[in-house]
């Protein structure tokens, strides 16, 4: 029974499981790999974007899908983020060939993107400021724990089928969709926020090139001109991007922030942690 006094943990559980979903599903693919490659006939290069297609379009579009967030209602956006996801997760499960494959991958990546700012954003405000850190830990620590279970579970999907990999996205989605539901989280947001044109034209393209690059690097060779090209492209977006955003009143990402020292470590730190675990 969700009442007022318990809703804030309702509201943490539903949005624990969509992160434990997301991370769960970028690392419960690998074990498959190689039963996807013989069932579909893929090449390494074919292979190598099952994985890249949901990462880059993730890594490129969360700084948008935060803004978009904040614009709208962010119940309505983490909604529409769970179906995107579950509906490209069951697509992923009936393709029949590579680029089928791909598509429905990069498609869960921009399910995922849409839900992890507004995820975040509905944790934090459903409870107060003493108790945020402990909620946040919990939001991050048990969604670890599904990234590291995923090949196990992959390999025991992957003894049925490949393709049960991604069907298990379905009543996952569908219990989370319910909890959120139920739970009524506070996504209302403030007026006048706008969409920073600017900044969004530069980090999406900008992120994509890069992110592009460094994905093919190992294919088209590090000195080769279309590795050379994305990385060069991605850079200029990049820099354009933090000289426009400095100098706009709302930035699609607050720069200035790096100034404190605490934010800037724990971002150095979390780098480093991600890195390390997607490596």
């Amino acid at each position: 029974m969700v009442t007022d006094a318990n809703r804030r943990w309702w509201v943490l559980v539903a949005m624990t499981g969509a992160l434990s979903m997301i991370l769960l599903d970028t690392t419960v693919v690998t074990v498959a790999l190689p039963s996807i490659q013989n069932d579909l006939d893929l090449s390494q290069t074919e292979l190598q974007w099952v994985v890249n297609a949901y990462l880059l379009s993730l890594a490129a579009l969360v700084p948008l899908a935060g803004r978009l967030a904040d614009m709208f209602d962010r119940v309505r956006v983490f909604s529409v983020g769970v179906v995107v996801f579950a509906v490209s997760s069951a697509t992923c499960a009936l393709a029949v060939d590579e680029w089928s494959l791909i598509i429905s991958r990069a498609a869960e990546g921009v399910g995922a993107a849409l839900m992890i700012p507004a995820s975040q954003t509905l944790v934090l405000n459903a409870f107060d400021v003493r108790s945020r850190g402990k909620a946040m830990g919990v939001y991050a620590g048990v969604s670890l724990v599904f990234l590291s279970l995923g090949p196990l579970i992959g390999g025991v999907a992957t003894e049925v089928s490949w393709r049960l990999v991604f069907w298990i996205n379905l009543p996952l989605g569908v219990v989370t969709l319910v909890m959120a539901v139920v739970a009524r989280p506070d996504g209302r947001v403030e007026r006048g926020q706008r969409l920073d044109w600017p900044g969004t034209l530069t980090i999406v393209p900008g992120l994509t090139a890069l992110v592009l690059g460094l994905m093919q690097a190992n294919t088209w060779g590090w000195g080769s001109p279309a590795t050379i090209g994305c990385l060069l492209v991605g850079g200029a977006f990049l820099g354009a991007f933090v000289v426009l955003e400095l100098r706009v009143a709302n930035p699609l990402v607050q720069l200035r922030l790096f100034r404190n020292r605490n934010f800037a470590g724990d971002s150095i730190v979390g780098f480093f942690v991600q890195f390390g675990l997607m490596g």
